[in-house]
């Protein structure tokens, strides 16, 4: 990846370019189904778990019973994907989610939720999602022409978005029926994500032939390490999300700071992904291809500024326009770095360099809900929010100083 400035710059791909393709466009929506139901499903445990128990550590503990298989399994999700077919790898993630959703409506329905039993649904995601998340981005080269990549990973992008917006919502309202409604609903949707899936026809996914030993597990962990572009942008993504994620927490805020129910947490969770839905769809119109790495820094810089703002917050509309605003942001962010790793990476190592990126990206909500959880208990939420923002500015500048390169990427349609 070169700070390349000359004029000769293609005209970028842009619009819905990317859902002309039969393939992608049934992934897509079947990625829609199951990350909506995702988001339902989480949004609904967090709330009942702490509306019974009122106890922040706890809280973190289940996240930390979500986020532990993406570091066991974390050496091999990314090797499962690229030496097998990444459709099946989903198939298979989707049908985990499906089991761990059965769980916990039979936990909610018989009021053994709050106990340790729940453990085991909470791993069983965690370990769905170690396998899903380094497939769902590997996935995608295999469905679209090259010059149509971008814009894919852009749709790619806005899809998961809009299933955090739709998601909580839908959460929301169903909890007011009952929390074990909103995972038998989670559950059918799983199922018909799993459907869609077996739909699609991916081109030339997976290196078949190469023997699991163990250089080619740490194959992509190696790639990371020498490549500073993406292992910056990778630490970038894991600070900020550690030190300044209010994902998780959000119904910690929403009973103890703002005093609203599940509904008013949804608005919350749904405002951040409305936000994120906006950049990322204006980002299919205008694709970013001038100063790439100084806009990544300035976004991530302002979702750790807009946090501050979410911890001192007492109303629910403020704290919604700044969760909407953090979404933009982190989309912006979210969106330069997905284009930045796939492009640099080769097809036969997009898997294992993907799953490094998840265990830094996709568990560092996680790990940033461990984190507030647990400070929360004993210094107030209030203090953690605020304390957690401050130190993810000061990681976003140490980022910078780190790795100057990162800094000067201009565009992604050249690779060195």
């Amino acid at each position: 990846m070169t700070a390349d400035t000359e004029p000769d710059q293609p005209a970028a791909v842009s619009g819905a370019a990317a859902l002309r393709h039969r393939d992608f466009s049934i992934y897509i929506s079947a990625k829609f189904l199951v990350f909506v139901s995702q988001h339902m499903l989480l949004f609904a445990i967090a709330f009942q778990i702490y509306e019974i128990t009122s106890d922040p550590s706890l809280l973190a503990y289940i996240f930390v019973a979500m986020a532990g298989p993406t570091f066991v399994f974390g050496i091999i999700t990314g090797y499962v994907s690229d030496r097998f077919d990444r459709r099946t790898v989903l198939i298979a993630g989707y049908l985990g989610l499906a089991v761990a959703g059965t769980g916990l409506m039979t936990l909610s329905y018989l009021g053994l939720i709050a106990t340790a039993l729940v453990y085991g649904p909470m791993m069983l995601i965690g370990t769905a999602r170690a396998f899903i998340n380094p497939a769902t981005n590997a996935i995608v080269p295999n469905l679209v022409p090259l010059a149509v990549f971008p814009n894919a990973v852009a749709w790619n992008t806005v899809t998961s978005k809009t299933s955090q917006m739709v998601g909580p919502i839908l959460g929301g309202f169903i909890y007011t029926f009952g929390p074990e409604f909103v995972y038998g609903a989670a559950t059918a949707s799983f199922l018909l994500g799993t459907f869609g899936t077996a739909l699609v026809r991916p081109r030339g996914a997976g290196a078949k032939g190469q023997k699991m030993t163990l250089k080619q597990l740490l194959a992509g962990a190696v790639f990371v390490w020498h490549k500073k572009v993406v292992l910056g942008a990778i630490l970038l993504d894991l600070l900020l999300m550690v030190m300044a994620s209010c994902v998780y927490i959000l119904p910690i805020i929403a009973i103890d700071i703002l005093h609203v129910g599940p509904a008013g947490a949804g608005v919350m969770r749904s405002a951040m992904a409305v936000g994120g839905f906006l950049a990322a769809f204006t980002m299919t119109r205008f694709p970013i291809t001038r100063h790439a790495g100084r806009i990544m820094f300035a976004s991530t810089l302002l979702v750790a500024a807009l946090s501050i703002g979410m911890g001192l917050s007492t109303s629910l509309v403020l704290s919604s326009i700044i969760m909407a605003l953090i979404g933009g942001a982190d989309m912006i962010s979210v969106n330069i770095r997905q284009i930045l790793i796939q492009i640099a990476t080769p097809n036969d190592m997009r898997g294992r360099v993907g799953a490094v990126s998840t265990i830094a990206g996709n568990s560092g909500n996680e790990l940033g809900a461990v984190r507030a959880g647990l400070v929360a208990a004993v210094f107030g939420i209030v203090p953690t929010i605020v304390m957690g923002g401050v130190i993810g500015m000061i990681a976003v500048g140490a980022c910078w100083k780190l790795f100057p390169e990162l800094a000067k990427v201009q565009r992604f349609d050249r690779v060195t």
